[in-house]
Parts: C-alpha cells; structure tokens; sequence
C-alpha cells in the first residue's frame, strides 16, 4: 500500500464525489464534471483547441511521516475552475471544493479501506486568481499502514 497506490486510489475516490457536478468550460455550450488526475494536468496535443481541461481537480502527494505509531502523508488537492464572471466566479470553485471536503470526511476510507482521510483538512482560496481560472487548494492528511521491519506492511487491510 504505497504511496502511489494511495494517490491513485483518491483519484478514483475524487472522480465519484465530482461526477455529477456541472461547470463552465471555455465553451459557452458546454458544461462538465471535472477531470480528476494525479500530480498534474496532462499536456494537450496541438489538435486540442482552447483550455478545454478546466473544470479540473489535481491529487498531489506532498509528503510522508511515520513513527513508531502512525504512518501520514500529506496531499494536496488542487482544483481549477472557469468562469468570466469577476463577481460571481468565486462560487464555483468553493462549491467544489466544499463538495470534496464534505465527502471525503464523511466517508474517509477509501482504497478498499487501506487509507484514511484525517483532519484537520484545510481549504485555502487564494486571494490571487488566474481569471477566468478560479483555484482552490486543499490540504489533507492520509493515514496509511504502517511499514514493517521486513519493508512490507503490517496489515493488508488498514482498519
């Protein structure tokens, strides 16, 4: 149960909770849930037209901690939004991001219960926005099993 197993597992877990969601693309007459991906937003070949990739959600794995008691990791939880709207654009993003936490510290197993959303869980809305871009960043803690002293994990299911 690596860290890598744990991103891609709450990308999974991402994608369920934002599927329905309906956002703004650079398309006036198109409006969609949004991409969810690990790390970052994969480069679009030329053929792509515009930033069709917003509404977006980006899974990052920032850090890993463990003692003798608990093993943590730190991931970062980056959505983009899009919207023209100077007044109004702020909402969007918030609602999103208001969904994720929502869900995820509801329901924090996930990966077939091998890891644990943990609080605290930060939202932060920048002060500084990319217009028509609206960001919004958010920091978790995941509990994940602990390694033993032979480099495997302790338990194959965490709890």
């Amino acid at each position: 149960m690596t860290p890598v197993i744990m991103i891609d597992q709450l990308v999974e877990r991402i994608k369920e909770i934002v599927q329905h969601i309906r956002l703004e693309t650079t398309d006036p007459d198109i409006q969609r849930a949004p991409n969810v991906w690990a790390e970052t937003v994969p480069k679009k070949s030329a053929s792509e037209p515009g930033n069709s990739d917003v509404p977006w959600v980006i899974v990052r794995f920032i850090d890993e901690e463990e003692d003798d008691e608990s093993n943590l990791a730190t991931v970062r939880i980056i959505t983009g939004t899009f919207s023209e709207d100077e007044r109004e654009g702020w909402r969007d993003i918030l609602n999103v991001t208001t969904r994720i936490k929502t869900e995820l510290l509801k329901n924090p197993l996930f990966g077939d219960n091998h890891f644990r959303i943990e609080k605290p869980f930060v939202t932060e809305i920048p002060e500084e926005q990319p217009f028509p871009v609206w960001i919004g960043i958010q920091t978790a803690k995941v509990a994940m099993p602990m390694t033993d002293e032979e480099g495997g994990y302790q338990s194959d299911v965490f709890w």
